[in-house]
């Protein structure tokens, strides 16, 4: 090949060069000279490599497209997100809706929900009962479960040493998405609400006595709160130490109750005391509205002035006492009266009302009756000393046709000029029939009292109504 390559003219034009294996040599410079480099098997591997490559770059920007797109989340209504961008937070409280950040694994988007959930803390403080021993009353399970056992049964102990079991639920939501995305792992956030109320549980039990934790009674001895209220804060405080971003909405304690061995003395004791609660709360009823039915609006001034008054005779103040004595006399008579600077007037009613009116009537009637009967004597005084015959005798009569009128004799007809002795039964229906008749009077007059006794308290309750409905009137206007 060297000599045929050095043995042609200089002018003449280069012979073709033959490729081996599909290698071709030529000499510097003459590259243009040179024909198609390439077979049709090597144009068509050319072409297909480059459309190849073309391909790929538009698979690439496509995947960088989709890899952008891929970034886009939606934030729903109870959630709220966290923008990291490798690992640090750009942006907070992410409010819900679309919303777009740098994909993984550049950055994402944490979403953390918000919405109020509930943990029950079910029988963690109860004795381990079976299905059937849960929904029966205590009183029956003591015929089966006489003793606890430390590490089965759960409960709780009080501040005197007692033993109580009852049943928590738990509301919470998550206050602060940032430290909640950062600090509580998602898997172990129930199991951190439940330790904390259960430490909260404890905390409270520790410092109640058991007396306390069967009443619930409000505030304690130490005015710290309701049980409810403090395992509340004790449980808050717990997380918040752990910067958790959990706030407990509310704490149910559910039907404390005593070691089932002197469940029974406890039950007894409680209804003993719920028992008197209710003949006290009967009493008081009781008690407000006798005074109520007695003096009516002006009772509690009346023994205000009352107890006022006796003071001022146990320290000799006569003075005070006449003026206090003249205060409740106004008050009784519903005269306009001042008393440490309020004005009362008209407010009496009830039965000193009633008392009072009988009393003014009892006056007006002795006095109108002492009054017909001097005038009665003096007419008669007048008649007497001018026909005393007649007057005599004028009396006698209505006397004796009164004495028949009353139905109080019996009348016995004997023939003229019969001579002898008459030995007299007395009839016992007669004396029946009078103390009947008197007996019916008596309950005529009790019904008829009675009648009007009611006829009063409908009355004022009536007026007491239409008061309370002008007034609920005004406040809802």
């Amino acid at each position: 090949m060297t000599d045929e390559f050095h043995n042609h003219d200089e002018g003449a034009p280069p012979p073709p060069v033959e490729s081996a294996k599909g290698v071709s040599f030529i000499k510097p410079g003459e590259e243009g000279r040179l024909g198609p480099s390439l077979d049709p098997a090597q144009e068509s591997l050319a072409s297909a490599l480059n459309l190849t490559f073309r391909f790929v770059q538009v698979v690439m920007v496509l995947v960088g497209i989709a890899f952008l797109i891929s970034g886009v989340q939606t934030i729903g209504e109870s959630e709220r997100g966290v923008k990291l961008v490798f690992g640090r937070i750009t942006a907070s409280d992410v409010e819900p809706g679309i919303r777009w950040n740098w994909p993984y694994p550049l950055g994402e988007i944490v979403k953390v929900r918000t919405n109020q959930e509930s943990v029950d803390l079910g029988y963690t403080f109860m004795p381990n009962l079976n299905a059937r021993e849960r929904s029966a009353p205590w009183g029956q399970i003591l015929d089966t479960r006489q003793r606890l056992n430390p590490g089965v049964d759960g409960s709780v102990v009080t501040a005197d040493g007692a033993l109580g079991h009852l049943e928590v639920s738990v509301t919470f939501h998550r206050a602060d998405p940032v430290a909640n995305a950062t600090n509580i792992y998602s898997a172990d956030e129930i199991a951190i609400v439940r330790l904390s109320v259960e430490r909260g549980v404890v905390a409270t039990f520790a410092e109640s006595t058991i007396d306390q934790v069967l009443r619930q009674g409000g505030a304690d001895a130490n005015g710290m709160g309701s049980l409810e209220t403090r395992i509340r804060r004790t449980a808050q405080e717990t997380l918040d130490l752990n910067e958790s971003g959990i706030r407990i909405d509310n704490v149910n304690v559910r039907d404390p109750r005593p070691p089932l061995a002197v469940y029974k003395e406890f039950d007894a004791v409680a209804r003993a005391e719920a028992e008197a609660a209710k003949q006290r709360e009967d009493a008081n009823r009781a008690y407000r509205q006798t005074l109520t039915d007695i003096a009516g609006e002006a009772h509690d001034i009346i023994l205000d002035r009352i107890d006022a008054y006796e003071r001022a005779i146990e320290l000799d103040n006569d003075a005070e006492a006449n003026v206090i004595l003249t205060q409740i006399n106004a008050l009784f008579e519903g005269a306009p009266v001042e008393i440490n600077g309020a004005m009362y007037e008209g407010m009496t009613s009830g039965l000193v009302s009633q008392i009072l009116n009988s009393a003014r009537q009892y006056r007006t009637d002795v006095v109108t009756s002492a009054r017909s009967r001097v005038d009665v004597f003096n007419a008669k005084l007048t008649q007497f000393r001018q026909e005393p015959s007649v007057l005599v005798t004028t009396d006698w009569t209505n006397a004796y046709r009164e004495f028949l009128n009353s139905g109080q004799y019996e009348s016995i007809v004997t023939p003229r000029d019969t001579m002898g002795s008459f030995v007299l039964t007395p009839d016992p229906d007669i004396p029946k029939m009078i103390e009947a008749e008197r007996n019916r009077a008596q309950a005529e007059e009790t019904i008829q009292s009675r009648i009007e006794e009611l006829k009063e308290r409908h009355r004022r309750w009536s007026i007491e109504q239409r008061q309370r409905d002008q007034e609920a009137a005004g406040r809802g206007s």
